[in-house]
């Protein structure tokens, strides 16, 4: 407030506030420093390191690249999805009055969906802007015409208002600077019409009683139509709905893991779920929303505020906003798969947007870090963008529309939708990340690697969220601690077990990616134990009321993560209990799990990807042995082979294992899974590893002829791990005062007292070196003096 009034800006009655003024205020408040947070009380840390989420290894296991995707890979995608939806917009030629034209009809619900409308001309225009769908101008316009008629004139479509002013403001500023190239279509007249029209009175066309994430979708279009001279009261209400809970609460949905479950350390992720308070009055405001938690949403409530914050918002929270947020975005960067892909599960969950929108919120941060000359961070945020931007591409249809979910399957089928899910809306949705995410590229910045792709943690979310990830060198694994049960939407999100394994620059569909159930719970799949029970082999992944899991972390390094995953029986109810051990390696994932309580025999599914709705996948099955690859695809010339597709492999370790392939598949948000169960006959340990291969890497037969097993130590063709170190074909370190990487007696590296380290390898020599503290150390004959977390480059 102070800064504002310093400024000669009234934040509650100044109609039209330079914007430039405006982001110059903003950037004082961004580079003065962030608001302290409230002191924690002491405990031990839910996850590891307790620093989390700051990051601070630099050195990855694997070689590792750029995406530098060129913003033109984009916008020809777009342009293809936008040109597929002009059929769906309305125009009726007898009556060009008619003020439903130019809206979006969706081809399967037949009506306009949502916002489907204002974010088609969000889109147009964003196109436009790059130079591109030059012939789109007047379905562009058309679009923008019944958006803004329609909140003119009442509550907008669908009741969903809040989500209107956003796309719509972003579209008119576009338009207006193109009003040359286009003066015949975009005239002064039209213009106008449009700008009085966004005068209208929040009250007249929102809806204004979900309190979750759609306010977060109108607290933006408020403050951009406050700061382009439409409205004068945005910031009173974008103050009132941050910090009132009649009003949301959108600052305590981000505080909940450390103000109400004191978790060390916390991560700010935004909790769209929130029952009504008991003795609620009937019609009370809506909370409620999918449990367990949903990660879709956080990306969405952090993009949303986060644009606002760098439209220029100033209102007395900005600077705490951008402290969370700041915190937000980088724990959220831990959740990605290590390929790239948003989090797994949790409501709208497996759709196409889960991918773009929390590309346009890194993209977003990037700039913020590199304005303020973190340019570490900010490469990690735009790497991030970038690998889900190309994550997103994958699920781009012949006919040119992307996916709502992710997969490949006609829209008809409507394949893992929600009730509300439908093509125009989420299409355009979808889109409209994008559109965000180019807009806000505004300067180059040099891409850095993920925490995702480095490795080094375990981060436990609160109860509310019950999911875990691991991730050792770039191999990452999901754990569901709890499935869900209440169909919302008409789906259960949320599935018990280890729904997605991944790898850095792998293809993450083959993971699994996700875990799914049924609506009834009558099928079912992740990686999770499965048990016979009256004759009937019983998943325990089908059973959330009846299971639950809980994780324990035993060991945290950038190269090997080891922790127990426990599944139990809920209080009231009777069943065997599991504990899978975890070894994470950047190779693998070795998962032992036994049977310690109940008599029943036992085993283990294996989620092996059978079809993603256009492609079968190569299925291949031995007595030990279960893999899946997508088939070659043809060569780009004569002269050159195929390339080879990556593979996911499930390897049963011991002689003894029995796999069955004859279940049916289950179909997920990614497509279809067999579910391959193993058993051994003396009901012993199910030992599996679980290897993602890329083209180079030895086959899944050699890893398993040459794989030893020794309590806690391992060895194979790819490495072994010895107490706390590894050793692999491109990367060896743990924790210790030595390595000998040859077994030739002789130590390789040397310290002289005990630290982390990871140490680079080409052809058997050590190339880079990092550690966690100030040692010195004889590296293959050379001393060095190392600074904590500042990699050495050897020659």
């Amino acid at each position: 407030m102070l800064l504002l009034k310093s400024l000669g800006i009234n934040h509650s009655t100044d109609v039209t506030p330079r914007r430039e003024l405006i982001l110059s205020a903003f950037w004082l408040f961004l580079l003065a420093g962030a608001v302290p947070l409230a002191a924690q009380p002491a405990q031990n840390p839910d996850s590891l390191p307790p620093d989390l989420p700051d990051f601070h290894w630099h050195l990855t296991a694997r070689p590792w690249h750029p995406v530098d995707m060129p913003k033109s890979e984009l916008l020809d995608e777009m342009d293809k999805a936008m040109h597929a939806m002009v059929p769906m917009q309305r125009w009726n030629t007898n009556d060009p009055n008619d003020h439903a034209n130019g809206a979006l009809i969706d081809p399967y619900d037949k009506k306009e969906i949502q916002y489907a409308t204002p974010m088609f001309a969000f889109n147009v225009a964003t196109l436009l802007s790059q130079g591109y769908a030059a012939d789109l101008v007047t379905n562009g316009t058309r679009a923008l015409d019944r958006a803004t008629w329609n909140i003119s004139t009442g509550y907008a479509n669908d009741g969903h208002g809040e989500f209107f002013c956003a796309p719509m403001v972003k579209a008119i500023r576009l338009y207006e600077a193109l009003q040359t190239n286009y003066p015949d279509v975009i005239t002064p007249e039209r213009l106008k019409i449009w700008k009085e029209r966004m005068t209208r009175p929040r009250e007249d066309f929102m809806y204004l009683r979900v309190r979750q994430n759609w306010r977060t979708f109108a607290m933006d279009g408020e403050w951009l139509r406050q700061a382009d001279g439409y409205i004068s009261n945005g910031v009173d209400w974008i103050e009132l709905n941050w910090t009132n809970w009649d009003q949301g609460d959108q600052r305590e949905r981000f505080r909940e893991d450390l103000d109400q479950y004191y978790l060390h350390p916390w991560f700010f992720l935004y909790h769209d779920n929130r029952p009504n308070p008991k003795n609620s009055p009937p019609n009370s405001p809506t909370y409620s929303g999918a449990d367990p938690q949903t990660f879709t949403y956080n990306g969405a409530a952090t993009a949303n505020l986060l644009d606002m914050l760098v439209d220029g918002y100033t209102g007395p929270s900005a600077g705490e906003m951008m402290s969370i947020f700041q915190r937000d975005l980088r724990s959220s960067l831990l959740l990605m798969s290590a390929s790239g892909e948003a989090p797994a599960g949790g409501r709208s969950g497996e759709h196409a947007w889960d991918d773009t929108i929390y590309a346009e919120a890194f993209e977003l941060m990037a700039q913020v870090e590199q304005r303020k000359g973190d340019l570490r961070l900010a490469g990690e945020f735009q790497h991030a963008a970038q690998l889900l931007l190309k994550s997103h591409e994958r699920f781009q249809q012949e006919n040119g529309l992307f996916s709502v979910t992710k997969n490949l399957f006609p829209a008809a089928l409507k394949n893992h939708y929600a009730s509300w899910s439908g093509v125009v809306n989420y299409e355009g949705f979808d889109l409209a990340c994008c559109s965000a995410t180019l807009l806000a590229d505004k300067t180059d910045i040099v891409e850095q690697p993920t925490p995702g792709e480095i490795g080094g943690y375990v981060v436990k979310l609160d109860p509310s969220f019950a999911n875990v990830f691991l991730n050792a060198g770039g191999m990452h694994a999901q754990i569901v601690t709890r499935g869900e049960v209440d169909n919302y939407g008409g789906v259960q999100w949320h599935t018990l077990g280890i729904t997605r394994f991944s790898r850095a620059g792998w293809d993450g569909r083959l993971g699994p990616g996700a875990g799914g159930v049924n609506p009834d719970f009558s099928d079912g799949i992740s990686f999770s134990p499965v048990f016979l029970e009256n004759g009937k082999w019983t998943r325990v992944c089908t059973e959330p009321r009846r299971f639950q899991g809980s994780f324990k972390a035993d060991f945290v390094h950038p190269l090997l993560v080891r922790g127990t995953y426990t599944i139990a029986p809920v209080a009231g109810q009777a069943g065997p209990t599991f504990e899978m051990r975890l070894t994470l390696t950047p190779d693998g994932v070795l998962v032992d799990t036994a049977r310690t309580s109940g008599t029943n025999a036992f085993g283990v599914v294996w989620p092996l990807f059978k079809f993603d709705g256009r492609t079968i996948l190569n299925q291949i099955y031995t007595n030990s042995i279960a893999s899946a690859a997508y088939p070659r695809t043809p060569p780009l010339s004569t002269t050159s082979a195929a390339p080879e597709p990556d593979q996911q492999n499930f390897i049963a370790l011991k002689a003894v294992s029995q796999l069955d392939a004859s279940g049916k598949a289950v179909r997920t948000g990614y497509g279809d899974y067999s579910p391959i169960r193993v058993t051994n006959p003396d009901n012993s340990e199910v030992e599996t590893f679980v290897y993602p291969r890329s083209a180079g890497d030895p086959d899944a037969e050699s890893v398993r002829a040459s794989f030893v097993h020794n309590g806690d130590d391992i060895s194979s063709v790819l490495g072994w791990v010895k107490g706390t170190l590894y050793r692999g074909r491109t990367s060896a370190g743990g924790v210790g005062r030595a390595i000998d990487l040859n077994n030739d007696g002789r130590d390789d590296a040397i310290f002289n007292r005990q630290c982390a380290f990871i140490l680079q390898l080409k052809n058997g020599r050590i190339t880079a070196i990092e550690t966690d503290r100030a040692v010195t150390a004889n590296v293959q004959g050379r001393k060095l003096s190392l600074a904590p977390y500042t990699p050495v480059t050897l020659d």
